[in-house]
């Protein structure tokens, strides 16, 4: 009678940090640093093109 479960499987199905869980983590950490470092340089680049001698929004209507 052969047994089947869980720890049948072996040791290496018992792993939860696949291959494609630890890639995908690594694609969501460069994709939030990539994401973060553009906010905030944006104010900087947006000075350097002269777009903050005059207000973006004008509350004026």
């Amino acid at each position: 009678m052969a047994r089947t479960g869980y720890r049948d499987q072996g040791a290496r199905s018992n792993r939860w940090l696949s291959r494609n869980v630890a890639a995908i983590a690594l694609l969501s950490l460069f994709s939030d640093m990539g994401y973060e470092m553009v906010t905030s340089v944006m104010p900087f680049f947006i000075v350097t093109l002269g777009g903050a001698r005059r207000p973006l929004a004008s509350s004026r209507a």
